[in-house]
């Protein structure tokens, strides 16, 4: 074959093919990191709380999950790009866990910005309602009301003017928490 002559059509869908398939194998080979619109299992999520920021645990879910820090002091949060929950901090240990239910109210964050699309934890489902949640783990443990004990967990809920869930706001019950704690 003369330089500058055209492949010939077996040889170029061969070299295709070779492309494709080393294309493949490269995006099965990687192991580690999240694709684009994944977010972790909420059993990933959970496995954070207590732990230090600095810890491998902490670090190789930062890195898979692609999250930005965000800290002063000790106190902060990692995020994803869009928003959809938050992993937060304080002294530099996993405390809380922020999980956006409901979009954003129009206007508010950017064009990527979406909810958390994870399983949500304790069975809670995206259209549950305050009544729901009572009737499933009791009344609420504070004064305020929106916060019930269940599976460990603290989980406040804020609720939209409608009555369906915008927020999760999670933390590891506190053993002060639990004698205060309401049963149904």
């Amino acid at each position: 074959m003369r330089y500058g002559s055209p492949v010939p059509k077996r040889s170029a869908d061969k070299m295709k093919s070779i492309a494709l398939s080393l294309i493949v194998v490269f995006f099965l080979g990687i192991q580690g990191v999240a694709f684009a619109g994944d977010d972790p299992k909420w059993s990933e999520l959970k496995g954070l709380f207590g732990k230090d920021v600095d810890s491998a645990e902490v670090k190789k879910f930062v890195g898979i999950y692609n999250l930005s820090k965000a800290d002063k002091g000790g106190s902060g949060s990692f995020s994803p790009k869009h928003h959809g929950y938050s992993v937060m901090f304080n002294r530099d240990i996993v405390s809380t866990i922020v999980l956006q239910v409901a979009p954003w109210p129009k206007g508010y964050g950017g064009p990527h910005w979406r909810p958390f699309s994870g399983e949500l934890p304790s069975k809670i489902k995206i259209e549950t309602k305050e009544n729901d949640l009572t009737k499933m783990f009791g009344k609420s443990h504070t004064k305020q009301g929106h916060s019930w004990i269940t599976d460990g967990l603290d989980i406040w809920v804020h609720f939209k003017k409608n009555g369906s869930i915008s927020e999760l706001y999670i933390s590891k019950e506190e053993p002060s928490e639990k004698m205060g704690q309401n049963k149904s």
